[in-house]
C-alpha cells in the first residue's frame, strides 16, 4: 500500500510538472506571436511613411515646363 502512495504522488507530480511545462511553452508562444506581430505593425507603419516621405519629395520639386 505504501508502494501505491509513493507512485501515486510522484504520478501526480509528473503530472503537475507537465501541465506546468505547457502552461510555460504555451506562454511563450503567446509572448512570440505578440513580438512578431508588433515587429510586423511596426515594419509596416515604417514602410507606409517611408512611401508618405517618398510621395512628399517628389510632390515637392517644381514640375519641368
Amino acid at each position: 500500500m505504501n508502494r501505491e502512495l509513493e507512485y501515486d504522488l510522484k504520478e501526480a507530480e509528473r503530472q503537475r510538472l507537465q501541465k506546468q511545462r505547457a502552461a510555460e511553452a504555451e506562454a511563450k508562444a503567446k509572448a512570440e506571436a505578440k513580438r512578431k506581430a508588433e515587429a510586423q505593425q511596426e515594419n509596416l507603419k515604417s514602410e507606409a511613411e517611408k512611401e508618405t516621405d517618398e510621395t512628399t519629395a517628389v510632390e515637392s520639386y517644381p514640375s519641368q515646363p
